[in-house]
């Protein structure tokens, strides 16, 4: 090759680059300031207004810097639930939060959506071992439902004023951990530090283990509205309270002592299945015998808990003609298994069973009627009413063995 050809190779290869770096960075650009926007993106900047004009200085700050750099061309919608949905908005990689900052995540703005316009939003930082450039679409689905989404890495869910409300790490297909700031008031009448207020980072694992890092100790008389600590921002109130409300925009929001949850907007999932557990033999001998038979007939999960209710049935048989055969079976109990949150209340009730057997008696059917009703004080739960009931039913053959 010749040094002219060599040359305009190198021309061109540096043209080429130039302009993929320029693509690169035009998806990246928020509109321009005089953009007219239509639809679900106006009813997005029209919220962040109001909500910029009830913040204080340093909210405005953090909540103009936000809408300024939201990418409204690529906004999309995902399913909530119960008539409700969100708006998903990538936020251009010029948002500088003060969250994860050495970690460069990726950016979005989650909105929660109902008939009556927008409830509330969240800065969501997507920290992903694979390194996705975008969040999954249904992502939010399925967190929002307690299902375990397309995602592996950490999700930190902050409010739109850059305060820091929960993390949650999902590894293998499963929910590994999740982090939320709590505190803990120094009840002493004396001492130095009466009357103050330690606030932690606290890891919940899977396994049941916590990991609690220390922020620091607060008092009344040296009570900062916004605190950094490390890789992480959030505000606190003089009365000691953390964490600031669900927008962000207003004050300490639900104390993160009175409640076990985050986010009171996640849903309960729960399934009727029918799963074998046990099936013990009381009593036999050469023509009857007693069985006792556990099977699991729901399984409920909300974010980080599971339960699972079980049914136990007794069975009596007989072998009169040579062969086993049903002369009875009763529904004997039912229990659950598992753990339900410590602050939402859940309230079961077996509405009927009925069994039925085949022909010949040779096998039977428990049918179970049940709802399981599911109350939360502490935060609005998916914007309705605080209580959640779901009728259901399910049946389990069994077999004169």
């Amino acid at each position: 090759m010749t040094r002219r050809t060599l040359s305009i190779a190198i021309i061109i290869i540096i043209f080429s680059h130039s302009f993929v770096k320029c693509k690169k960075a035009e998806t990246n650009n928020p509109p321009a300031k005089d953009a007219i926007l239509t639809g679900p993106a106006a009813q997005v900047d029209a919220w962040l207004g109001g909500e910029l004009q009830r913040a204080d200085s340093s909210g405005k700050a953090r909540i103009g810097s936000l809408r300024s750099n939201l990418l409204h061309d690529q906004l999309y919608t995902e399913t909530y639930g119960r008539g409700q949905r969100f708006f998903v908005v990538p936020i251009s990689e010029n948002f500088v939060s003060l969250n994860n900052a050495e970690k460069k995540p990726v950016n979005v703005l989650l909105l929660f959506v109902t008939d009556t316009g927008i409830r509330k939003a969240n800065v969501v930082q997507l920290l992903s071992e694979r390194s996705a450039a975008i969040a999954p679409r249904g992502m939010f689905t399925d967190i929002f439902n307690s299902r375990v989404p397309a995602f592996s890495g950490t999700l930190s869910f902050l409010s739109i004023t850059d305060s820091r409300q929960y993390d949650i790490t999902y590894k293998k297909g499963s929910l590994f951990s999740h982090s939320e700031i709590r505190s803990k008031k120094n009840t002493a009448t004396n001492g130095r530090t009466a009357g103050c207020t330690a606030f932690y980072f606290v890891t919940y694992y899977s396994d049941g283990s916590e990991d609690w890092e220390y922020f620091y100790t607060s008092c009344i008389d040296d009570c900062e509205q916004t605190r950094v600590a490390g890789n992480i921002s959030f505000r606190v109130d003089c009365n000691g309270g953390g964490g600031g409300s669900s927008s962000g925009a207003g004050g300490a929001g639900n104390s993160t002592e009175e409640c076990c949850l985050p986010d009171g907007n996640v849903g309960v999932n729960s399934e009727s299945v029918a799963e074998s557990v046990s099936e013990l033999t009381l009593d036999e001998g050469l023509t009857t015998k007693t069985k006792v038979y556990e099977w699991t007939f729901l399984r409920s999960s909300l974010l980080w808990y599971h339960w699972s209710r079980n049914s136990i049935e007794t069975g009596t048989l007989d072998n009169a003609s040579g062969e086993w055969r049903f002369a009875s079976l009763v529904h004997t109990s039912d229990r659950l298994q598992g753990t339900t949150p410590p602050c939402v209340n859940v309230q079961f009730k077996m509405d009927a069973t009925n069994a039925t057997y085949s022909e010949n008696r040779k096998q039977a059917t428990m049918e179970l009627y049940f709802s399981e009703s599911i109350s939360l004080g502490c935060l609005p739960f998916k914007g309705e009413s605080g209580t959640s009931s779901q009728p259901d039913s399910r049946s389990k053959m069994f077999y004169a063995e």
